[in-house]
Protein backbone atom coordinates (compact mmCIF):
# COMPACT_ATOMS: atom_id res chain seq x y z
CA UNK A 1 0.00 0.00 0.00
CA UNK A 2 1.23 3.70 -0.66
CA UNK A 3 0.75 6.16 1.56
CA UNK A 4 -1.09 9.10 0.17
CA UNK A 5 0.87 12.19 -0.11
CA UNK A 6 -1.40 15.32 -0.51
CA UNK A 7 1.62 18.28 -0.95
CA UNK A 8 4.45 18.05 -0.84
CA UNK A 9 6.44 19.39 1.75
CA UNK A 10 9.54 21.39 -0.40
CA UNK A 11 12.28 21.78 2.61
CA UNK A 12 11.68 18.43 3.48
CA UNK A 13 11.77 16.62 0.64
CA UNK A 14 14.92 18.17 0.13
CA UNK A 15 16.85 16.61 3.44
CA UNK A 16 15.07 13.51 2.30
CA UNK A 17 16.78 13.61 -1.25
CA UNK A 18 20.31 14.37 0.85
CA UNK A 19 19.53 11.48 2.75
CA UNK A 20 16.60 9.24 2.54
CA UNK A 21 16.46 9.62 -1.45
CA UNK A 22 14.61 7.04 -1.88
CA UNK A 23 11.71 7.99 0.13
CA UNK A 24 11.83 11.10 -0.81
CA UNK A 25 11.09 10.47 -4.63
CA UNK A 26 8.54 8.32 -3.30
CA UNK A 27 6.72 11.30 -1.67
CA UNK A 28 7.25 13.43 -4.90
CA UNK A 29 5.56 10.59 -7.16
CA UNK A 30 2.72 9.90 -4.87
CA UNK A 31 1.85 13.62 -4.13
CA UNK A 32 -1.53 14.12 -5.38
CA UNK A 33 -0.11 17.74 -5.69
CA UNK A 34 3.15 18.34 -7.35
CA UNK A 35 3.87 21.73 -5.32
CA UNK A 36 7.00 23.89 -6.88
CA UNK A 37 7.77 21.50 -10.02
CA UNK A 38 6.78 24.32 -12.51
CA UNK A 39 9.01 27.20 -10.55
CA UNK A 40 12.07 24.54 -10.02
CA UNK A 41 11.57 23.52 -13.57
CA UNK A 42 12.25 27.47 -14.70
CA UNK A 43 14.71 27.71 -12.53
CA UNK A 44 16.57 25.12 -14.15
CA UNK A 45 16.41 27.09 -17.37
CA UNK A 46 17.81 30.07 -16.16
CA UNK A 47 20.70 28.14 -14.32
CA UNK A 48 21.53 26.19 -17.61
CA UNK A 49 20.93 29.72 -19.57
CA UNK A 50 23.78 31.01 -17.23
CA UNK A 51 26.35 28.64 -17.93
CA UNK A 52 25.59 28.67 -21.37
CA UNK A 53 26.45 32.58 -21.50
CA UNK A 54 29.34 31.76 -19.72
CA UNK A 55 30.47 28.67 -21.46
CA UNK A 56 30.00 30.78 -24.86
CA UNK A 57 31.60 33.84 -24.04
CA UNK A 58 28.37 35.89 -24.96
CA UNK A 59 30.16 39.14 -23.57
CA UNK A 60 32.61 38.89 -26.45
CA UNK A 61 29.87 39.35 -28.91
CA UNK A 62 29.71 43.16 -28.09
CA UNK A 63 26.64 43.38 -25.78
CA UNK A 64 26.36 45.70 -22.90
CA UNK A 65 26.15 44.00 -19.32
CA UNK A 66 22.58 45.88 -18.84
CA UNK A 67 21.68 43.96 -22.08
CA UNK A 68 23.20 40.83 -20.82
CA UNK A 69 20.26 40.41 -18.33
CA UNK A 70 17.76 40.77 -21.27
CA UNK A 71 19.19 38.17 -23.53
CA UNK A 72 19.45 36.32 -19.99
CA UNK A 73 15.79 36.46 -19.91
CA UNK A 74 15.05 35.82 -23.42
CA UNK A 75 17.36 32.96 -23.66
CA UNK A 76 15.54 31.29 -20.03
CA UNK A 77 12.25 31.75 -22.06
CA UNK A 78 13.42 30.09 -25.16
CA UNK A 79 15.37 27.43 -22.91
CA UNK A 80 12.05 26.32 -20.85
CA UNK A 81 10.48 25.69 -24.48
CA UNK A 82 12.78 23.87 -25.96
CA UNK A 83 14.06 21.65 -23.09
CA UNK A 84 10.12 20.78 -22.06
CA UNK A 85 9.65 19.89 -25.57
CA UNK A 86 12.58 17.96 -25.59
CA UNK A 87 12.01 16.07 -22.36
CA UNK A 88 8.27 15.72 -23.50
CA UNK A 89 9.21 13.77 -26.68
CA UNK A 90 12.26 11.52 -24.55
CA UNK A 91 8.83 10.82 -22.07
CA UNK A 92 7.26 9.11 -25.25
CA UNK A 93 9.74 7.75 -27.16
CA UNK A 94 11.04 5.52 -23.96
CA UNK A 95 6.92 4.91 -23.79
CA UNK A 96 6.79 3.17 -26.98
CA UNK A 97 10.10 1.34 -26.80
CA UNK A 98 10.82 0.10 -23.60
CA UNK A 99 6.99 -0.09 -22.82
CA UNK A 100 7.11 1.46 -19.75
CA UNK A 101 4.50 3.34 -17.77
CA UNK A 102 5.87 7.24 -17.36
CA UNK A 103 3.47 9.67 -16.21
CA UNK A 104 3.77 13.33 -17.60
CA UNK A 105 3.13 14.87 -14.16
CA UNK A 106 5.35 12.38 -11.98
CA UNK A 107 8.09 12.75 -14.94
CA UNK A 108 8.74 16.37 -14.81
CA UNK A 109 8.22 16.09 -10.62
CA UNK A 110 11.33 13.88 -10.86
CA UNK A 111 13.03 16.45 -12.86
CA UNK A 112 12.17 19.24 -11.29
CA UNK A 113 13.37 18.14 -7.66
CA UNK A 114 15.94 15.76 -8.87
CA UNK A 115 17.51 19.13 -10.78
CA UNK A 116 16.98 21.34 -7.23
CA UNK A 117 20.15 21.44 -5.74
CA UNK A 118 21.71 22.03 -9.47
CA UNK A 119 19.44 24.95 -10.14
CA UNK A 120 19.43 26.22 -6.63
CA UNK A 121 23.19 26.52 -6.64
CA UNK A 122 22.62 29.31 -9.30
CA UNK A 123 21.52 31.52 -5.52
CA UNK A 124 25.02 31.06 -4.28
CA UNK A 125 27.67 30.37 -7.12
CA UNK A 126 26.38 33.06 -9.63
CA UNK A 127 26.46 35.98 -7.04
CA UNK A 128 30.26 34.85 -5.63
CA UNK A 129 31.34 34.48 -9.63
CA UNK A 130 30.12 38.03 -10.10
CA UNK A 131 31.45 38.93 -7.42
CA UNK A 132 35.15 37.86 -8.35
CA UNK A 133 34.94 37.90 -12.00
CA UNK A 134 32.33 40.57 -12.76
CA UNK A 135 31.37 40.88 -16.15
CA UNK A 136 34.38 38.79 -17.46
CA UNK A 137 32.49 35.96 -15.80
CA UNK A 138 31.07 35.60 -19.66
CA UNK A 139 33.59 36.56 -21.60
CA UNK A 140 37.13 34.85 -22.46
CA UNK A 141 39.05 37.81 -23.59
CA UNK A 142 39.94 37.85 -20.74
CA UNK A 143 38.71 34.51 -19.47
CA UNK A 144 38.21 34.05 -15.39
CA UNK A 145 40.87 31.74 -15.73
CA UNK A 146 43.52 34.35 -16.34
CA UNK A 147 42.24 36.64 -13.83
CA UNK A 148 41.99 34.39 -11.22
CA UNK A 149 43.10 31.24 -11.78
CA UNK A 150 42.15 29.43 -8.49
CA UNK A 151 39.42 30.72 -7.79
CA UNK A 152 38.25 29.89 -11.59
CA UNK A 153 38.73 26.30 -11.13
CA UNK A 154 36.98 26.49 -7.76
CA UNK A 155 34.07 27.53 -9.10
CA UNK A 156 33.99 25.62 -11.91
CA UNK A 157 34.53 22.76 -9.84
CA UNK A 158 32.14 23.11 -7.86
CA UNK A 159 29.47 24.05 -10.93
CA UNK A 160 30.41 20.44 -11.96
CA UNK A 161 29.80 18.75 -8.63
CA UNK A 162 26.23 20.48 -8.79
CA UNK A 163 25.42 18.87 -12.08
CA UNK A 164 26.49 15.90 -11.19
CA UNK A 165 24.56 15.62 -8.20
CA UNK A 166 21.58 16.20 -10.91
CA UNK A 167 22.24 13.29 -12.87
CA UNK A 168 22.86 11.22 -9.91
CA UNK A 169 19.21 12.57 -8.33
CA UNK A 170 17.95 11.81 -11.49
CA UNK A 171 18.96 8.42 -11.84
CA UNK A 172 18.13 7.36 -7.99
CA UNK A 173 14.40 9.31 -8.67
CA UNK A 174 14.37 7.39 -12.07
CA UNK A 175 14.73 3.75 -10.64
CA UNK A 176 12.36 4.47 -7.61
CA UNK A 177 9.46 5.24 -10.13
CA UNK A 178 10.11 3.10 -12.80
CA UNK A 179 11.79 -0.12 -10.83
CA UNK A 180 14.36 -0.53 -13.97
CA UNK A 181 18.11 0.24 -13.64
CA UNK A 182 18.73 -0.47 -17.37
CA UNK A 183 16.03 2.45 -18.11
CA UNK A 184 16.80 4.52 -15.41
CA UNK A 185 20.45 4.79 -16.72
CA UNK A 186 19.44 5.28 -20.25
CA UNK A 187 16.91 7.84 -19.51
CA UNK A 188 19.08 10.23 -17.73
CA UNK A 189 21.87 9.97 -20.26
CA UNK A 190 19.59 10.88 -23.02
CA UNK A 191 18.15 13.73 -20.48
CA UNK A 192 22.09 14.98 -19.70
CA UNK A 193 22.69 14.76 -23.47
CA UNK A 194 20.53 18.32 -23.01
CA UNK A 195 23.60 20.12 -22.14
CA UNK A 196 25.68 19.55 -25.29
CA UNK A 197 22.80 19.84 -27.24
CA UNK A 198 21.56 23.43 -25.88
CA UNK A 199 25.41 24.50 -26.33
CA UNK A 200 25.79 23.14 -29.78
CA UNK A 201 22.78 25.51 -30.34
CA UNK A 202 23.57 28.07 -28.74
CA UNK A 203 27.26 28.19 -30.40
CA UNK A 204 25.39 27.87 -34.01
CA UNK A 205 23.29 31.05 -33.21
CA UNK A 206 26.25 32.92 -31.73
CA UNK A 207 28.33 32.03 -35.43
CA UNK A 208 24.88 33.42 -37.13
CA UNK A 209 24.99 36.26 -34.89
CA UNK A 210 28.76 37.46 -35.73
CA UNK A 211 28.19 36.78 -39.56
CA UNK A 212 25.42 39.17 -39.75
Amino acid sequence: MRAKVSNIDFWAILYQLLFDTTLGFKQIVYAENKNFVAALFILLNLKLSTLLLAVCSVYDLGFSFSEFWIILFVLTIASSIFVFLYLETLRIIFVKIYQVDILRKNYFSIVGYASSFFSMSIFILLPIELLLFGQYLFSSNPSPFAIKEIPAYLTAGLEVFAALSFFALLYYGLKTYLCSNKVSILLTGAVGAIFPILYCSFKFFITIIKAV
